[in-house]
């Protein structure tokens, strides 16, 4: 049995797969599966996978119909085997010594889950490291000081089903974001390496930079969904504010809604609509809130990063 699994999801990822599956072929540690996932890919990503395959037979290729990144994840959490997991997206690329630094670390110090620094498009990016109670990582996350992520954090396997750990279906936004939630909620072995080993490509034209209703739909599910999980272990669900609040811009700015589905999507800014004599006013005021709370908490999180830095 692999000591390491990695899971890699991949939907027509041709252009870059080749140099994912690379960087995980040249690392220094080499007790490690690779489960290729592929979501029902209608490029040469299949292709690609199982000419890997031929070359290494640590590798082995999963071809299903496309259900979305969530099922995929899930698909790879369920095949598994290893004694550790981490996810790597298929348009990114690892470090050579990833793993096996990773490996001794978190053995070393009897970690349940290991979380490293990584790279946004080669720039080093460091997590907040000041906490690693469950519950202020939990906040932290939320609250975007660290990043809801899967690919950055060596996980102990056993723990996704002694805890009953699962991507949620029909969510492929924010799915890891709560599968994190899960995994801080099961262990406080929490570590934290310095070392930057993950290569994040930022795609700006990606599908979920371009809001449409249904990524809206799935991300109000998952805070639905969210605030559910953190009242069930007696968690604050203002922790979520931000999503909530930035779901309601996105929402109201993208103009995918008219008036009355975004009225019945977010209900609470309308309690007092009906009393209003002045509709066009009130929408007015609606507009400038939004406007003004997304320019100024934008500004306000980048001078705050700044001055950290």
């Amino acid at each position: 049995m692999a000591e390491i699994s990695i899971i890699v999801p991949v939907y027509n990822a041709e252009k870059y797969l080749e140099r994912c599956l690379n960087s995980i072929l040249a690392q220094k540690f080499i007790n490690f599966e690779v489960l290729l996932i592929n979501d029902g890919s209608s490029d040469e990503s299949l292709y690609i996978c199982n000419m890997f395959a031929l070359k290494d037979n640590r590798i082995t290729v999963f071809d299903k119909k496309n259900e979305g990144v969530s099922a995929t994840r899930q698909y790879g959490i369920e095949k598994a085997t290893g004694a550790y997991s981490i996810f790597i997206d298929a348009d990114d690329w690892i470090e050579p010594n990833m793993l096996a630094e990773m490996h001794h670390t978190i053995t070393k110090q009897q970690n349940d889950i290991l979380i490293c620094n990584y790279f946004i498009n080669n720039n080093l990016i460091k997590e907040e490291q000041r906490a690693n109670a469950p519950k202020a990582l939990i906040q932290n996350m939320l609250n975007s000081k660290i990043k809801g992520v899967m690919w950055n954090k060596l996980v102990k396997h056993s723990l996704y089903k002694q805890f009953n750990i699962r991507f949620p279906s029909n969510i492929n936004f924010c799915e890891d974001v709560y599968v994190c939630i899960q995994l801080f909620l099961s262990t406080t072995k929490i570590g934290f390496t310095e070392n930057a080993y993950y290569h994040y490509m930022d795609n700006p034209c990606s599908i979920t930079r371009k809001p449409n209703k249904n990524i809206i739909i799935q991300r109000i599910d998952f805070v639905n969904r969210a605030t559910k999980l953190l009242q069930e272990n007696h968690l604050n669900k203002n922790w979520l504010m931000w999503h909530k609040l930035d779901l309601k811009w996105i929402g109201f700015a993208s103009n995918l809604f008219s008036f009355q589905e975004y009225k019945e999507i977010f209900p609470e800014l309308f309690q007092e609509y009906n009393a209003c004599n002045h509709p066009k006013y009130l929408k007015n005021i609606i507009i400038l809130y939004f406007a003004s709370y997304h320019f100024f908490w934008n500004f306000f999180k980048r001078f705050i990063y700044t001055t950290k830095r």
